[in-house]
């Protein structure tokens, strides 16, 4: 995918709308998810779960608009020293769910 001042204005205006769209769609998934402390996994009603669904579709054409954008959303995950491990780079976009 060509950098973003390589393209043309209305590419440009394209991926921003992809972009829109996928950050409407993250939002409505989480305001439709209830947390339970004792439990790992969000209780989804029915809009979260299509909202889950379109997330998906799109996942990975949004990471490569972000990429072409030059935003690598990449978090640097470090253990505790008392336990030890390999420090790790978890993408936050590719590993949301």
């Amino acid at each position: 995918m060509r950098p973003y001042t390589k393209i043309l204005t209305w590419e440009n205006e394209r991926r921003l709308n992809r972009l829109i769209g996928f950050r409407d769609n993250v939002v409505t998934y989480f305001k439709n998810c209830t947390f339970n402390r004792f439990e790992y996994e969000p209780e989804e009603n029915e809009v979260a779960q299509r909202a889950r669904i379109d997330i998906n579709k799109e996942l990975g054409k949004v990471h490569n608009i972000m990429a072409a954008a030059g935003v690598y959303p990449v978090l640097v995950w470090t253990p505790p020293p008392a336990i030890g491990g390999l420090v790790q780079q978890i993408d936050i976009v590719l590993n949301m769910f």
